[in-house]
């Protein structure tokens, strides 16, 4: 089964959010900084794990260990105990964290950007061929039927068994869950309204 890539795109696009909201709050030296820290560390590994990415998962984990240790008077990179300057210790691994968390979300984030980019160049010539071949009814076009979910998915069965289509068609499907390619074939449907 393939991954519904804009439910990844909206959880990615939420945590990049919580983590600029963060930064933020770093750039302001908030003191309840590390605790939200924490908490927003188990949002991620939670949301990870909800998308199967049990790398990423594990990489958040580990990034609230060395919070933990840190609040445990452990420097992370020594595993030596603080004696002098914790909170200056506590604070760069703060913003450790908060790169690399950053960085991990925002590169998801742009890779499942053009994952759906890549999809809709990929279904935007079926679907203009479909208009061609007449499965796409430009009565129903300008009406706004194809504005129902039901009536796009009756769209693409009708497109994967059209002899012209079925093979791209069947290429997208292996690649995309049907769910996305339905969202994308409403945006490109939409679009397609002001055709003549």
């Amino acid at each position: 089964m393939n991954v519904f890539l804009h439910g990844h795109l909206h959880q990615l696009t939420q945590l990049q959010q919580l983590c600029n909201g963060l930064l933020s709050r770093y750039n302001q030296a908030d003191p309840t900084l590390s605790a939200d820290l924490a908490l927003f560390l188990d949002t991620v590994s939670e949301a990870y794990r909800k998308m199967a990415r049990h790398d990423m998962e594990g990489q958040a984990l580990a990034l609230k260990a060395e919070l933990l240790s840190v609040h445990r008077g452990l420097d992370p990179r020594t595993l030596e105990h603080i004696t002098g300057r914790r909170r200056e210790v506590e604070m760069g691994v703060i913003l450790r964290i908060l790169q690399r968390s950053h960085e991990q979300v925002c590169g998801d984030r742009q890779t499942t950007e053009k994952s759906l980019t890549d999809a809709r160049a990929l279904l935007g010539p079926v679907m203009l061929a479909s208009l061609q071949r007449g499965l796409i009814k430009g009565s129903d076009l300008h009406q706004g039927a194809y504005k129902r979910q039901a009536k796009v998915e009756a769209l693409w069965k009708l497109i994967r068994i059209d002899p012209a289509l079925a093979l791209a068609a069947n290429q997208i499907s292996i690649n995309l869950s049907v769910h996305d390619i339905v969202i994308l074939a409403m945006e490109l449907l939409a679009g397609m309204t002001a055709l003549p």
